[in-house]
């Protein structure tokens, strides 16, 4: 009986380990994705509705994520207290699962039905490590920390309170990037007193100057201050249904001059690529010149050079269940790259795209973290396609002055990352 109690101890401290861990890179992983809801929400015009939800889950995800590190630490020393915390942790979970989500976090961005699936999973199993934790509190397994001696105590405290004090700081940082717009609670509260974001973004653009200018995948109508995209946003009476199909042969003109292995996607690789693209939309701007206010609107046949909007140390090319394949290096933290603002060229971000997705393809959405359902032949097809890619990376950046930045490629094969030079 003695050893089955020992047994059980250990089990459940391995089981607390493994949930403070798992807490700690949790509010890692939150916080990166709320820093990059954020920058994406200043670099497009998205809904501020979205950010302001994006920013609730996160605080109230992280607020019961330090519960659960908290309790894990705990569990790991066998004190009776980890059980309330993992209780009220699970009673969050709950909440979050059958309350907030689907009312107030998901429905301006609602999850994929794998992720609903997986958040489901981790819910349940969540739950049945609680049940397993008030058994293990019955059969007086875990020990009265009141009883405990002092040192086991001020380690436990010591620990619960660096993982708040880390999981608030990470939470600060990330959740405020200089430069961007801050969703604060006037935003939080509802759509009370407040205009309608596209309405408001709408009245707007029709006073700002607007550029006519080519892209690849970005249609062809811009903000001239921001240099976004506007098309989608523009009311009908600025642009009509014969104006986007008009634009859009225009795109089709581009894609048949220019030069797809570009990296700053501004080159032609016909010669006579300029003189078509005015030609071809000359006719269009001065459409749509006659029906917007005078000189507001530009029109440049040449598209501009698309940089980076990162600034990265290293670059990582992995193919990874749901996730683009480019992660870059910045401040000590790996965050997932969009190819299409990486500054590269859209042949190397439609390849690297098409990599992602037979990846994807492969697996099975049921057990994602399982390999793809691939033979060894196939297998090493993938990863040789992938170090080429990697390869093409490392070439565009030093062509595009970024030589400095370290290009590795995950090669399933070894287990291990490999520097990667120009091919």
């Amino acid at each position: 009986m003695e050893d089955l109690s020992t047994a059980a101890g250990w089990a459940l401290r391995l089981l607390g380990a493994f949930y403070a861990l798992a807490a700690g890179l949790g509010l890692r992983r939150i916080a990166m994705d709320l820093l990059l809801t954020q920058a994406l929400s200043a670099l497009a015009a998205s809904d501020p509705r979205e950010t302001a939800a994006e920013r609730r889950r996160a605080w109230f995800l992280s607020t019961q994520l330090l519960l659960v590190g908290v309790a894990g630490i705990a569990l790991m020393a066998l004190l009776d207290v980890a059980l309330p915390f993992f209780a009220v942790s699970a009673a969050l979970y709950a909440i979050h699962v059958f309350v907030l989500a689907p009312r107030f976090f998901d429905p301006l961005d609602p999850p994929e039905e794998h992720g609903r699936a997986q958040r489901w999973r981790a819910f349940w199993v969540y739950l049945a490590a609680t049940a397993l934790i008030a058994v293990a509190g019955w059969g007086r397994v875990l020990r009265p920390w009141r009883e405990e001696a002092w040192p086991v105590l001020a380690l436990v405290g010591l620990l619960a309170a660096g993982l708040v004090v880390y999981g608030v700081h990470l939470m600060r940082r990330m959740q405020s990037v200089p430069g961007l717009r801050r969703f604060d609670g006037a935003m939080d509260g509802g759509n009370a007193g407040l205009a309608d974001p596209q309405e408001e973004f709408q009245a707007r653009l029709r006073s700002s100057p607007l550029v006519l200018s080519p892209s690849w995948d970005q249609g062809g109508l811009f903000d001239a201050n921001t240099r976004q995209p506007v098309a989608e946003l523009l009311p009908p009476d600025m642009l009509t249904e014969a104006d986007e199909h008009l634009i859009q042969y225009w795109m089709d003109v581009f894609r048949d001059v220019a030069d797809a292995a570009d990296p700053q996607r501004c080159r032609f690789k016909a010669p006579d690529g300029a003189a078509r693209m005015e030609q071809a939309g000359r006719p269009i701007f001065e459409q749509l010149a006659a029906r917007l206010a005078p000189g507001q609107l530009r029109f440049e046949p040449v598209p501009w050079p698309r940089l980076s909007r990162y600034d990265v140390s290293a670059v990582k090319l992995m193919a990874e269940a749901g996730n683009d394949p480019l992660w870059g290096t910045s401040g000590g933290f790996d965050h997932n790259i969009d190819a299409r603002f990486f500054g590269i060229s859209w042949a190397l971000a439609l390849d690297l795209n098409v990599w992602r997705s037979d990846f994807d393809d492969a697996l099975d959405w049921d057990n994602p973290s399982a390999k793809p359902r691939w033979s060894a032949t196939e297998a090493a097809a993938h990863e040789a396609e992938g170090r080429i890619l990697a390869e093409r990376l490392a070439g565009e950046l030093a062509a595009t002055g970024r030589g400095h930045v370290q290009v590795s490629f995950w090669s399933e094969s070894v287990q291990a990352w490999i520097p990667v030079q120009p091919g």
